[in-house]
């Protein structure tokens, strides 16, 4: 089955330009003089990612309207608790932002009220994507954490002001918003 792709932001491939004229995934490569042709097990689908029961979406997902909130914290950062009612210490919570397989860069909003899950932004106002592939984890961040810019490690490195990131290697694709 052999597809040609049209620009979608959910194809792995988006950001190349017109230039570019093969796509290597899975190894399988279609090369073209004009186009590029790949196998369709290489397509993705461009349907919003499952979020979680507990959540709320609003707009469209991959735009600047999109918006997830969650139905029992009115702020994931702030009123999720960072760890769990377990007796282990060791435990924590994980907010999932970008569930495995999404190249769509989600994030919980500083700036908005209640700090939802949003289609990060470039510079330019256009949607944000993960250009590296399709990632093979899922993505977060711990709730009530937080990275102080003004305190440097002994190597120099310093805090982005933002919660602290996590990725999860497991074998399941979590769902966004989930609270694992």
């Amino acid at each position: 089955l052999i597809a040609k792709p049209k620009y979608n932001p959910f194809y792995f491939g988006h950001a190349l330009t017109r230039r570019h004229k093969c796509i290597l995934l899975l190894g399988i490569i279609a090369v073209s003089t004009f186009s590029c042709w790949w196998i369709g097990i290489t397509e993705r689908s461009p349907s919003q990612p499952k979020h979680h029961k507990r959540t709320k979406s609003e707009g469209i997902f991959g735009s600047p309207s999109f918006r997830l909130s969650h139905l029992d914290y009115a702020s994931f950062w702030h009123d999720v608790p960072m760890k769990p009612s377990t007796t282990d210490p060791a435990m924590i919570h994980i907010i999932t932002e970008i569930p495995q397989t999404v190249t769509a860069k989600m994030e919980v909003s500083k700036q908005r009220s209640h700090n939802i899950i949003a289609q990060d932004m470039n510079k330019d106002g256009s949607p944000r994507y993960h250009t590296y592939g399709i990632p093979f984890f899922n993505y977060g961040l711990i709730a009530q954490t937080w990275e102080d810019p003004n305190l440097k490690s002994t190597q120099g490195l310093e805090g982005d002001n933002d919660p602290l990131d996590v990725m999860e290697l497991g074998s399941s694709i979590l769902k966004m918003g989930s609270i694992t």
